[in-house]
């Protein structure tokens, strides 16, 4: 039999642990993701040599409360809490982390959108001052009901960020991490090249969503929804738009790298001329001559 006043007393031991893990992570982070609301949250922390038995052994304790909370399903505790765990990197010898923009989409139906429809409309309803919305969804209800039964969506959801490091070892470069609310902790013992947080320069890229329009649907928030009948066939062209002129793609793609191959010359060059004045403007004793 489940004893499940055990399993309430490790959750609550549990949140206590994972509020001070948290805490203390967050301030020794190298860098760390802001919410909406000005929260820091998704810390990463360079761990010292002196630190470096604390927290793998801090990461050691959390995994363990992980396991035996995994033992109590019936008690609804959100996976989310506990899930993924700590990670901790060793013999990483230079580290960059950056914030990107991020989407994620899915597959959904007229009938699920139907449904979410309804259920807002029957929220709102007899509230005050929102008759002009409720009017509203019951336009985007008439026209997703319109639509034949069964009819395929895609969904996108954006307005949020992932951040996310590129680390090199001795015997591997730009290896991918993901930060996630519990933490990304790097080792810093061999960390001989440094760690760099910053934005990531990244080229411009139209999308399949760039050429397609979302149904006007404002029910759900930073999600867009498409017919994916619309999108699969706009992936199509734009992947025999490619195929047809793959040649004078790769032509545009060197000219840009080219470019920019010479702005950075350029740049170390007089980078170099001002080192070599600012040298000539000295006498052996490394004064600046009158």
């Amino acid at each position: 039999m489940t004893d499940f006043t055990k399993g309430e007393r490790i959750y609550q031991e549990f949140i206590e642990f994972r509020d001070k893990f948290l805490s203390s992570a967050m301030k020794e982070a190298s860098a760390h993701s802001t919410n909406s609301n000005g929260e820091k949250f998704r810390p990463i922390v360079v761990v010292p040599e002196r630190k470096a038995e604390y927290w793998k052994n801090q990461i050691k304790q959390w995994n363990a409360y992980a396991e035996e909370l995994r033992k109590y399903p019936e008690l609804g505790i959100p996976l989310s809490l506990y899930e993924p765990e700590p990670k901790y990197i060793s013999g990483a010898n230079r580290i960059r982390c950056y914030e990107l923009p991020a989407t994620n989409t899915s597959t959904s139906t007229r009938e699920k959108v139907i449904a979410d429809i309804k259920a807002m409309i029957e929220r709102v309803s007899g509230i005050e001052d929102t008759n002009g919305f409720v009017k509203k969804l019951e336009g985007e209800l008439a026209m997703m009901t319109a639509l034949p039964p069964k009819t395929k969506l895609r969904t996108r959801r954006t307005g949020y960020s992932d951040l996310s490091c590129s680390y090199n070892t001795v015997e591997e470069k730009k290896i991918m991490v993901r930060a996630t609310a519990s933490g990304l902790f790097f080792d810093d013992r061999v960390l001989r090249y440094g760690f760099q947080f910053g934005p990531k320069a990244t080229a411009e890229r139209r999308s399949v969503y760039d050429e397609v329009q979302p149904l006007p649907l404002t029910i759900y928030k930073n999600m867009d929804v498409y017919l994916f009948d619309e999108v699969e066939k706009a992936r199509a062209e734009m992947k025999a738009y490619r195929e047809a002129n793959a040649e004078q793609i790769k032509r545009d793609q060197w000219a840009r790298a080219n470019s920019k191959r010479r702005g950075h010359n350029a740049t170390e060059e007089a980078t170099k001329k001002r080192a070599a004045k600012s040298v000539g403007e000295l006498d052996p004793a490394g004064k600046t001559q009158e």
